[in-house]
């Protein structure tokens, strides 16, 4: 009997997902993460199986401010807030004083 070795994921929860109805409780977790993650070149690419599904999953999301507001303080992996790691790090160089980063490893793109 052969066994895989699966790759699992520690997710923190914040606080406003436990006590609310996000949106996303009730979909496949997997779509707001990336699926694989290219290091090449110096650069760090995300690739998603379905960005625009998270993407619009977050959009009817009525706690969408606060997903994006924890994911830009916590430097967070994955769509939250309907944004990718990508564009939280653009939200962050204009206004990197309200969201110092906190490095969690490479910066990705």
């Amino acid at each position: 009997m052969t066994q895989k070795n699966r790759l699992t994921r520690s997710i923190t929860v914040p606080l406003f997902v436990l006590k609310d109805d996000p949106a996303c409780a009730q979909t496949d977790p997997e779509i707001f993460f990336p699926m694989d993650i290219d290091m090449g070149f110096g650069m760090v690419t995300a690739k998603y199986q379905n960005l625009e599904s998270a993407k619009k999953v977050c959009q009817e999301c009525p706690l969408i401010r606060e997903c994006l507001e924890y994911a830009l303080k916590n430097n967070e992996l994955g769509v939250w807030g309907g944004t990718t790691e990508h564009e939280r790090k653009l939200i962050r160089k204009r206004n990197y004083r309200r969201y110092p980063v906190k490095h969690r490893g490479p910066s990705i793109r």
